[in-house]
């Protein structure tokens, strides 16, 4: 014979299932902020990268158009 008789089995059963599952679900939505705060980190980055690389570019566009509009000897 159980130790744990059928009625308190089913309870704490009826208890714990939820329990469970919301923090099964509360894990899973703190793993989803904690990518959402990644990518958000990574897409700055990239803004970033981005600004620097236009300002090369535009340096180097100007560049290149002083150089074209240079008379050549």
């Amino acid at each position: 014979m159980s130790a744990v008789p059928p009625e308190l089995r089913e309870w704490l059963t009826t208890l714990l299932q939820p329990a469970v599952i919301l923090a099964g679900v509360g894990l899973i939505m703190k793993r989803i902020d904690d990518l959402r705060d990644s990518l958000n980190k990574r897409i700055d980055d990239l803004r970033a990268d981005n600004q620097r690389l236009d300002g090369k570019v535009d340096r180097l566009v100007e560049a290149l158009a002083a150089k074209a509009l240079t008379p050549k000897p």
